[in-house]
């Protein structure tokens, strides 16, 4: 599988792996002036543990309120993307986005893995 490094435009400097079937994924099924790419971290169906869901959402689906705000508004390549929960943007940091079917996903590599541990410790 072919891989394409895209950086997303945000400080602190963040960096996922978009592989070219989630590229081509979006190229057919994201409208940039309609849609956009949504990173929302939390459990996700039969998970056991937190992870990062990757999905394309119309934008006026997004919610109208101050909250909205709070969405981190960034681009990957001409994509829009959105990421409601800034306090977890450091675990996307390292993370691929792949498309299985019509599935986006997004798979964390190990070294995303330990700095998630590292982020999540409590110092006493």
């Amino acid at each position: 599988m072919a891989y394409e490094s895209q950086p997303l435009r945000i400080e602190p400097h963040i960096q996922i792996t978009v592989r070219r079937s989630a590229r081509e994924h979006l190229s057919k099924f994201l409208d940039a002036k309609r849609d956009m790419l949504v990173f929302v971290w939390g459990m996700h169906g039969l998970q056991s543990d937190p992870g990062w869901t990757a999905s394309v959402v119309d934008r006026e689906d997004l919610p109208n309120s101050a909250n909205a705000c709070a969405v981190l508004k960034t681009t990957i390549g001409s994509f829009p993307v959105g990421i409601p929960q800034r306090q977890h943007l450091q675990k996307l940091d390292g993370c691929t986005l792949a498309c299985d079917g019509d599935q986006l996903k997004v798979e964390v590599s190990f070294e995303s893995w330990l700095n998630d541990l590292k982020f999540d410790k409590v110092v006493e």
